[in-house]
């Protein structure tokens, strides 16, 4: 959410998505907020342990190092300094990608033809 957007549900009061993506956990939290703003009072709340900014760099890395063995015949192998390297790099790709307006749906999105790389992973959202 923009901040735009968090103090027009606070003037007028109502609700407001606040979403907190750590390295492994990810904490979601709708907020109703009075028009007079004298109470704010949780109407929902749920985390997922197992949903971080890892996991989607992990989904890019994944993807990327089978783009290099199909297309460059480079094999990358898990473990290895150059793996930590370009996971590394993959981290910085995200981080990178989400703070640019034109992608903020990126992870949904992969970089190549209109693929979903990160659904599998967006699903753990869904409810059951």
């Amino acid at each position: 959410l923009s901040a735009l957007t968090c103090t027009c549900a606070l003037q007028s009061g109502g609700k407001v998505l606040l979403v907190e993506m750590g390295c492994l956990q990810s904490t979601v939290l709708v907020l109703a907020v009075q028009p007079d703003l004298t109470s704010v009072h949780i109407v929902a709340q749920d985390s997922s342990p197992a949903l971080g900014a890892f996991h989607f760099d992990l989904a890019i890395f994944r993807h990327l190092t089978r783009l290099c063995e199909e297309k460059h015949k480079l094999k990358i192998v898990p473990g290895t300094k150059a793996a930590l390297r370009f996971l590394a790099a993959c981290e910085r790709l995200r981080k990178l990608l989400s703070q640019l307006h034109e992608v903020r749906a990126f992870n949904c999105v992969a970089m190549s033809p209109p693929q979903l790389l990160c659904c599998s992973i967006l699903h753990r959202l869904r409810s059951p």
